[in-house]
């Protein structure tokens, strides 16, 4: 796991190091993968964060659509999310800390303990550090890094730590 944390780091390093925009790290908010988000980022924000008592409420600075949670049109409860709920979420995303590095995003800071750089939340402490592979997974896909083998890995392991419950039948 150490290693697979540290080569993650590391392959985070490289991409930020190697991107061409000014700020390294930075990848403009109309050009984050929505893809990525969909299979990497959305389960973690469903699981964690979009709940109806949290961010899964209309008017909140991260407001989330979930299939288990608030939903765009009321017809779409207990169907699969919507291309256009998953693209309301990104650009909710995007919203939250524009221009702010992704290591410094509020995304990122706000779940993350205080004592690893978090800042204040009202549903606690998600994180306890940066290294966890949810934390690095939300990360990586802020700095468009989301296809690098190691963030790959971190983002699967994510996965499987907050799968959902499967629908009632």
């Amino acid at each position: 796991m150490r290693r697979l944390l540290a080569g993650l780091a590391a392959a985070l390093a490289l991409g930020s190091a190697a991107c061409a925009y000014d700020d390294p790290g930075m990848v403009p908010l109309d050009q984050l993968d929505q893809q990525a988000f969909t299979r990497d980022v959305q389960p973690i924000f469903e699981a964690r964060c979009a709940t109806l008592d949290c961010h899964g409420v209309e008017g909140r600075p991260l407001r989330l659509y979930a299939e288990t949670g608030l939903r765009l049109r009321d017809d779409l409860r207990d169907l699969p999310m919507t291309d256009e709920e998953v693209i309301a979420n990104v650009r909710s995303a995007e919203g939250v800390d524009p221009g702010a590095r992704p290591d410094l995003n509020l995304i990122l800071r706000k779940p993350l303990a205080e004592a690893a750089g978090g800042v204040q939340h009202e549903g606690g402490d998600l994180w306890l550090s940066r290294d966890e592979p949810q934390a690095a997974c939300v990360v990586a896909w802020l700095a468009g890094q989301s296809e690098l083998d190691a963030v790959r890995d971190a983002c699967i392991r994510a996965g499987t730590e907050v799968a959902l419950p499967p629908p009632p039948e």
